[in-house]
């Protein structure tokens, strides 16, 4: 069976809706209405998904073997990580993804904006997200790293003005 091309239009679905599932259920639903791509925020009731990919994988070359055999491509990885008001230990957490992503070619990590919803976007809260998106920037192009991040506005950047 072959894969839409990456940047085809393609239905898809988060295991947000269905955290119960592992790896393999969140699969056979997708190939049962023939939806080929899947985004991953939890499975097993994990969130902490680089943590249980470990346990159960061992490696990300384990975790590939087993998605090529499902036929259903993950196009993201959901983390936790905000852009604003992350720590040094959610930096660390975020980067656990990375080799889970790259080793499956995942193109995106979502992330967050952080901050409070309705809040004033301030010159202090907009400097603080572009150092973190800097700080991102930097990393990945220094690492050679194709997964880049997608930024879900709900918290500081939810409003036109922001």
């Amino acid at each position: 069976m072959s894969l839409p091309h990456p940047r085809a239009l393609s239905w898809c679905f988060s295991t947000l809706g269905c955290p119960e599932f592992s790896l393999e259920e969140a699969c056979d639903l997708a190939n049962a209405y023939g939806i080929r791509c899947l985004e991953l925020r939890f499975l097993e009731n994990e969130v902490e998904l680089p943590k249980l990919f470990m346990a159960k994988y061992a490696s990300p070359a384990r975790l590939r073997e087993a998605l090529e055999r499902a036929s259903v491509r993950v196009v993201a990885l959901d983390t936790s990580f905000k852009l604003i008001g992350s720590s040094a230990a959610e930096r660390e957490a975020l980067l656990a993804f990375i080799p889970w992503a790259e080793a499956l070619g995942i193109p995106r990590l979502r992330v967050f904006d952080g901050g409070r919803k309705g809040a004033s976007f301030t010159s202090a809260l907009r400097e603080e997200a572009w150092g973190t998106w800097n700080w991102w920037k930097g990393l990945r192009a220094k690492k050679g790293w194709r997964s880049d991040l997608m930024i879900e506005t709900h918290d500081a950047l939810a409003s036109a003005s922001a």
